[in-house]
């Protein structure tokens, strides 16, 4: 299962890999909400810092996390992140487990399976 954004491939196991971790969880779901800097992620959750921005370059290296835009805050450059995904949907059917998701309008609007 791919997505092609960018000359960057989402696929599967990164998804499965990002779903198991609980910090991968907590980026994934504040960026769910439009974009946001991982300052303000720090101020949300209870992710160490050098833990969150592990995780951050992970999830962008996957495409799973998108720079969407870059701020000014206290005179340095903030990153702001979105999630790609809009819906995350594992199924189990026959002995067999599938994972579909659909992606952001502004990204793609084709649901992958």
């Amino acid at each position: 299962m791919y997505l092609q954004k960018q000359s960057r491939a989402l696929e599967e196991g990164a998804v499965l890999t990002a779903l198991s971790s609980p910090h991968d969880r907590e980026v994934i779901a504040q960026a769910q909400d439009g974009p946001i800097s991982a300052k303000r992620i720090l101020d949300e959750t209870d992710i160490p810092k050098s833990t969150l921005y592990r995780r951050i370059n992970k999830l962008e290296e996957t495409g799973l996390l998108r720079v969407v835009d870059t701020t000014v805050e206290q005179g340095r450059p903030m990153d702001r992140y979105v999630c790609p995904l809009r819906d995350i949907h594992l199924n189990i059917q026959d002995g067999s487990l599938s994972l579909e998701w659909d992606i952001r309008e502004g990204f793609r609007t084709e649901s992958y399976a």
